[in-house]
């Protein structure tokens, strides 16, 4: 299946934010092997308010006191602050918020997820980079709780939860795509994309993929689609798949995508889509 194509502005922009990342990329990290079908995604591999009881629902990322989420005033939306924060927890945290939007999933979904991605990639860290094993580092130890088979089977789960946020973006942009096209003698539906995604991924149960894949994944659409971009333009541009730890590693590109998701947000909230800007789970960052 094919995302839709980056604006050229877009692509300078996003190009330039990417380029020099890439060139010190390592191969565990990022590796150039091509994807077996074009468009189909291979998987990839805290928070505070002002005295306010709505972060309940995510209990485990309040031990990260630096990054603040659901205030009274905006309950749906989570602020990272990059100074105070290691790069990797916070690309943990926002793709588990990814893969488990906070409406559809409980609390203790999101924070396995986190803690299992972030204690894989502690344990990846420790065996592969010496100098840094044997450097202080800013590590919570709740981070080291879990055994290999334990956050090898969050991952796997991770994986495979990804992989429907990233099909979701499919149905979206196709509908988009659609809405502009002034050649197109029907108003677009989404049915009409799930279908046509229940075909092209071989999958008999539309009702259930309607529920699965669309449905729940709404609150993060938007998180999800600037995902896929990312994910196209080092395909495309740099023959590049990366790993999770590839964004863990690289701070700038997590903030591209937090500003496209915005972005996205915005074009989908005036688009007749139906979705309105509380449904989508606002992100931000400082510094």
């Amino acid at each position: 299946m094919q995302i839709a194509s980056t604006s050229t502005f877009e692509l300078d922009f996003l190009l330039l934010i990417i380029a020099p990342v890439v060139s010190q990329s390592a191969n565990p990290i990022a590796t150039t092997e091509q994807s077996p079908r074009r468009g189909c995604y291979q998987p990839m591999l805290g928070y505070m308010t002002k005295s306010s009881s709505k972060c309940a629902p995510i209990a485990f990322l309040l031990y990260s006191a630096e990054i603040r989420c659901m205030t009274d005033l905006e309950p749906n939306h989570i602020i990272f602050d990059f100074a105070v924060t290691e790069p990797y927890e916070i690309a943990a945290t926002l793709f588990s918020l990814i893969a488990y939007p906070p409406t559809q999933y409980k609390s203790d979904k999101i924070d396995l997820c986190m803690m299992g991605l972030i204690t894989k990639y502690l344990h990846y860290k420790r065996k592969t980079d010496d100098t840094w094993a044997s450097s202080y580092q800013k590590i919570k130890p709740i981070f080291l709780d879990l055994k290999e088979s334990q956050f090898e089977q969050i991952e796997k789960k991770f994986d495979e939860t990804l992989q429907v946020r990233l099909n979701a973006t499919f149905i979206a942009k196709r509908w988009l795509e659609e809405a502009k096209n002034p050649e197109s003698k029907q108003r677009p539906t989404i049915q009409a994309f799930i279908d046509e995604l229940a075909d092209y991924e071989g999958i008999g149960d539309i009702d259930n993929l309607r529920a699965r894949v669309w449905r729940k994944s709404i609150p993060v659409i938007h998180l999800s689609m600037a995902l896929a971009k990312i994910i196209d333009l080092l395909d495309s541009e740099h023959k590049l798949r990366p790993t999770y730890f590839w964004f863990f590693e690289n701070p700038e590109i997590v903030k591209n995508l937090i500003n496209l998701s915005n972005e996205f947000a915005e074009a989908l909230v005036k688009s007749k889509l139906k979705i309105n800007s509380n449904q989508l789970l606002k992100v931000t960052f400082e510094n």
